[in-house]
């Protein structure tokens, strides 16, 4: 079933996208730009989680966080920053949010909510990449 006139209209307009699209890498820039504000403190996260190499791991991820976003609100190259993005939060979420490990049973289905979350934030990258790479499509073939 096709969607009441007004939604299909506010679903066509661009400006719709780019709010969604937005919306969807918030935690991702936002996260970014504060690690870049509070750089040691970042610093101090990426020790606390056991993991080396803590100031190449935090420059890494904003780089990916910053310019994944970016490539993914402007829709130039979309699939490759959803793609990033959504590499980055598997990676993420196995490093910091291993319900598997905890034994209090409490903070394991908090950990496993967390978990399932991350889960469906990779699932919407895959359609954003998806719904970039039909629009891309769509509009090279001059529909």
């Amino acid at each position: 079933m096709p969607p009441p006139f007004p939604i299909a209209v506010l679903f066509g307009q661009r400006w719709f996208s780019r709010l969604a699209l937005t919306s969807l890498s918030l935690p991702y820039w936002w996260s970014g730009l504060d690690k870049l504000a509070h750089f040691q403190s970042a610093i101090a996260e990426v020790r606390g989680l056991g993991i080396g190499h803590a100031a190449v791991v935090v420059t890494t991820t904003v780089c990916v966080q910053l310019i994944g976003s970016v490539l993914v609100i402007s829709g130039y190259s979309a699939w490759l920053g959803a793609g990033a993005l959504a590499v980055f939060t598997g990676l993420a979420t196995l490093a910091a949010h291993g319900f598997w490990s905890v034994a209090d049973p409490v903070a394991r289905a908090q950990q496993f909510n967390s978990f399932l979350e991350h889960a469906g934030l990779i699932g919407a990258f895959m359609l954003a990449a998806a719904f970039a790479q039909v629009a891309n499509t769509q509009v090279s073939d001059g529909r």
